[in-house]
């Protein structure tokens, strides 16, 4: 008994080791998950410049192709971009791909309300110049087009 007794605060030692190993090995492991998702969000990513071509970077990271259909969208992010199409910003967009020039949005009817058929709303996928920027305070106002409307 006098041995058990001698050994008990190694024992507990050991184990307090242990359990501070695995507490740090998790802490690594989560910190190494949050820097591979910092480099896929700056790896899929491009720095907006304003339309004037001697204008400096505006240092925003903004996606080059999102849609809500995504995995990793995040609501918090989406909502506060705004897509232009033909310089025109658009209404209930629900994917971009700027590279490809396409922005799919819900069918709008006369009066602006969303069509829907069978519980499901419709989307459209138009093409253009698509460019897209972070929803402001200070942004200033652009002419929003609906379904079968030219901007001009």
């Amino acid at each position: 008994m006098a041995e058990l007794t001698a050994s008990m605060p190694r024992l507990i030692g050991q184990i307090t080791l242990r359990f501070r190993f695995v507490r740090i090995t998790r802490l690594r492991l989560w910190l190494a998950s949050r820097a591979v998702g910092l480099v896929g969000l700056i790896a899929g990513c491009h720095t907006i410049v304003e339309a004037d071509e001697k204008a400096e970077p505006i240092g925003a990271a903004i996606p080059m192709r999102l849609s809500v259909d995504d995995h990793d969208f995040y609501r918090s992010v989406g909502t506060r971009l705004v897509v232009y199409l033909d310089g025109a910003a658009q209404d209930g967009v629900t994917a971009y791909d700027i590279e490809a020039g396409t922005v799919e949005r819900y069918v709008r009817d006369a009066e602006g309300r969303p069509v829907g058929w069978h519980n499901e709303l419709l989307r459209e996928t138009v093409q253009g110049v698509v460019t897209v920027g972070f929803r402001g305070e200070d942004a200033a106002p652009h002419e929003r087009v609906g379904a079968g409307q030219r901007p001009g």
